[in-house]
């Protein structure tokens, strides 16, 4: 039995190529895309397809099936509906600093190509083609990014939407709800989730099972699929903007939380005393990737019932930033 959310997928299309709504429907859709050369995209087709997987990907196999049919179809994440030989995927990645740049400037006006605050507010952005759009959307008209980016320090993901913000395009906030509550996410994934977000710099394999101990591998899988966590140079990350979101609206189980500050203050512990040492060079490669981590991770501790372990981690860091400034800052260029 066609279920409705497949007879309203039918029913659009029919649409688009002339036909009227009633019984019958699907025959005259295919009917109607086999008469000629045909292209049929169909965007955001994640929606009818997590509602009613197994008929839409039957309805898909259909359409693919006509030799004279080109398929498109936009899906939120990495993973695709089953049935169809699908070419290799394009996936969006956030932008280059240039592009992004570009992107604001081309939206908000050229006024601000040379505004301090614009390098910081893609850095606090990380990017996110969508996020950039709608930070410059809230620009227009400002006599320049000083309200923005006070309004950033205020608001964060909540001033990145457009008139009522009630769509996904208007609003990141409602595009992150989209993923969030998707039917592909599961409960194991979310709890990983609310854990990346205090995590700037991503987490190596390595460490995601010392992190997140329970089914990690198959919960960062159903992340990625869904589009909201993804590699970089070896880590697993997810993007400033839904970090930030997630802090707010989103908090982890006490108990994942402090597992999670433990490892990067043990790290740290254990790490920074070795920089200097015959070890230094080996401390400094682990430690190099887990900067922002870290940092993160003592503010959290120190806020902890036992602060101690994280005191120690923040004393040893700083003084070996303070070791680091000394040696580059050596009379005549020489390093110590």
């Amino acid at each position: 039995m066609v279920s409705r959310r497949v007879k309203r997928l039918q029913a659009q299309i029919g649409l688009v190529v002339g036909l009227q709504p009633g019984p019958g429907i699907e025959t005259a859709v295919l009917s109607a895309l086999s008469r000629g050369p045909t292209a049929l995209v169909i965007d955001n087709a994640e929606t009818p397809w997590e509602a009613d997987t197994l008929r839409v990907e039957e309805f898909l196999g259909q359409v693919a099936g006509i030799s004279t049919l080109a398929l498109v179809a936009s899906v939120r994440g990495m993973q695709r509906p089953f049935g169809v030989r699908w070419r290799e995927s394009i996936q969006p990645t956030r932008l280059s600093r240039q592009a992004a740049h570009d992107a604001f400037l081309a939206i908000a006006g050229q006024k601000f190509k040379n505004e301090p605050h614009l390098d910081d507010l893609l850095f606090a952005l990380d990017c996110v083609p969508l996020a950039v759009t709608l930070i410059a959307y809230a620009a227009e008209g400002e006599p320049d990014l000083t309200g923005v980016w006070q309004r950033w320090q205020r608001e964060r993901t909540r001033m990145l939407q457009r008139v009522q913000g009630n769509e996904r395009l208007m609003s990141i906030e409602v595009s992150y709800e989209t993923s969030i509550s998707g039917r592909r996410m599961t409960d194991n994934a979310r709890c990983l989730l609310k854990l990346m977000a205090y995590s700037p710099n991503g987490v190596a394999p390595e460490e995601l099972e010392r992190i997140f101990p329970v089914d990690c591998w198959a919960a960062a899988s159903v992340l990625r699929k869904a589009g909201v966590g993804s590699d970089e140079s070896g880590r697993f990350r997810v993007l400033a903007p839904l970090r930030e979101y997630l802090r707010e609206k989103y908090p982890p189980d006490p108990d994942d939380l402090k597992r999670l500050v433990d490892f990067y203050v043990d790290l740290a512990g254990v790490e920074v005393p070795k920089v200097g040492t015959k070890e230094g060079a080996e401390a400094f490669r682990r430690l190099t990737p887990q900067v922002a981590n870290i940092e993160t991770m003592i503010l959290l501790g120190i806020e902890a019932s036992d602060p101690e372990p994280a005191i120690k981690a923040a004393l040893a860091h700083l003084s070996q930033l303070e070791g680091s400034a000394t040696r580059e800052g050596a009379p005549n260029g020489h390093r110590a």
